[in-house]
């Protein structure tokens, strides 16, 4: 999901709206048990994480996938996405957060190992 794929004649929440009904919808529509990825970018991000719907689904598709790739994320959406997955999934999972550099210290402070 990437923001600049976003048609540009709506509004960024319509927009995001779309992009995760349509990814949402190649998921349902998938009887085999082929794992899936996601792959989303900071920009789109700010947008999902701005409504508390959008985040709802998004993390019902992001469950459903067997990674999901953050690029272009700043270390605030880094954390975010952990506390997404630590209070939208139940039973709680146990968090693991590896980073290599300062701005991966929100997001290794958000997980619990």
């Amino acid at each position: 999901i990437d923001r600049e794929a976003f048609d540009p004649s709506v509004s960024a929440r319509k927009a995001a709206r779309r992009a995760l009904q349509q990814e949402a919808e190649q998921l349902r529509g998938r009887e085999d048990k082929v794992e899936r990825a996601l792959m989303v970018t900071g920009p789109a991000l700010q947008v999902i994480f701005d409504d508390d719907a959008l985040r709802a689904d998004f993390l019902d598709i992001a469950a459903d996938c067997a990674i999901v790739i953050a690029c272009r994320v700043s270390p605030l959406q880094k954390a975010q996405m952990v506390r997404l997955v630590r209070d939208g999934v139940t039973p709680v999972p146990v968090t693991l957060s590896i980073g290599d550099g300062a701005n991966d210290v929100p997001m290794i402070q958000e997980a619990q190992v």
